[in-house]
């Protein structure tokens, strides 16, 4: 336990965590499992009181799963701007940073884009704020740090985040740390958008879109880390849609007009904003879709919420939608 004036603010908290096995097929669901993360606050001039060991140690073995909190989750540290935060473990007795990213989400919830034609800025003026999410990988996370002298000395604050797997009780640790200006980042890059190319290179696998018809993937390819070779497993991912109005219409992805909004590019994830349209005839919209596919280096997460748009006596005047996860 850290000896501070602030020990009394230490408090409990969750987030959600995906339970990944990418070997699962891919029509079967995850199981969403919750995290339980510790949030303890400290100075680096306070002593500690604790036991070195084994009980000190990281046993968590989860390799493949994002930890995504929340500002508000770690609110007695937030408020500050985003580049004056970064993220360490403890392994080996040294304290290295890890990457990890804060993607600011707007008033909506929706994640705010950083390149592209839709890129926004949040109210906040680059603040990390309550709705923010800071995004690192379970696996990154390290032995629990027992000496604050290890950790920068130009450090201004410090928040430890214990993550703890429920169904095991192993656990490892992180450390969110803000700096009076912008410090220097871990070099792993774990995933990036190659927008020329609508290429998502992951360490794990590679993801590329055709750009006639962008919205299904025309090559994907699993990386040297799993050993792969990223030689093209697939044909192309299709779609076949029958939809029954007054006259029935079997549409496929090549009548999908996909148009890329804007996208986030990060050393933990990658999210893709794109606006996908299916036209009936004479360029009359059926449906539309605005979603955010999001690949981390073990998987890709492709939400889907379809909007009709022609009238409700024809389709209804509810959507439908499906969460695929491969």
């Amino acid at each position: 336990m850290w000896s501070s004036k602030w020990s009394e603010r230490n408090r409990a908290i969750s987030c959600p965590l995906m339970d990944f096995d990418w070997r699962r097929p891919m029509k079967q669901f995850w199981r969403i499992v919750l995290f339980t993360l510790v949030l303890h606050l400290f100075s680096p001039g306070f002593s500690v009181r604790g036991t070195a060991g084994g009980d000190e140690a990281k046993t968590l073995k989860r390799e493949m799963d994002p930890v995504v909190m929340t500002g508000v989750q770690c609110q007695a540290l937030a408020g500050s701007p985003i580049d004056r935060y970064g993220l360490y473990a403890l392994r080996k007795g040294i304290l290295d940073p890890v990457p990890f990213q804060i993607d600011e989400v707007d008033g909506s919830g929706r994640v705010v884009l950083t390149h592209g034609h839709g890129k926004g800025k949040d109210s906040d003026k680059g603040l990390f704020d309550s709705n923010d999410q800071l995004v690192f990988m379970a696996t990154d996370t390290g032995d629990r740090l027992l000496q604050p002298a290890l950790l920068p000395q130009a450090a201004a604050g410090c928040a430890e985040i214990a993550v703890t797997d429920p169904l095991t009780g192993e656990g490892g640790w992180v450390y969110l740390v803000l700096f009076p200006a912008q410090p220097p980042g871990s070099a792993v890059d774990y995933v990036r958008y190659e927008p020329d190319d609508l290429k998502v290179a992951a360490r794990n696998y590679i993801a590329q879109f055709d750009r006639r018809f962008p919205a299904s993937a025309e090559r994907y390819g699993f990386g040297k880390t799993i050993g792969g070779d990223e030689t093209d497993i697939i044909d192309r991912v299709k779609i076949r849609i029958h939809m029954k109005l007054v006259v029935s219409f079997n549409k496929t992805e090549e009548d999908m007009v996909v148009n890329e909004i804007g996208y986030i590019d990060g050393p933990v994830r990658v999210i893709v904003r794109a606006r996908t349209t299916m036209n009936l005839v004479l360029g009359i919209p059926a449906t539309r879709t605005v979603g955010d596919t999001i690949y981390y280096y073990s998987y890709a997460d492709f939400p889907l919420i379809i909007d009709p748009l022609l009238a409700s006596t024809f389709i209804g005047s509810k959507g439908e939608g499906s969460h695929l996860n491969c």
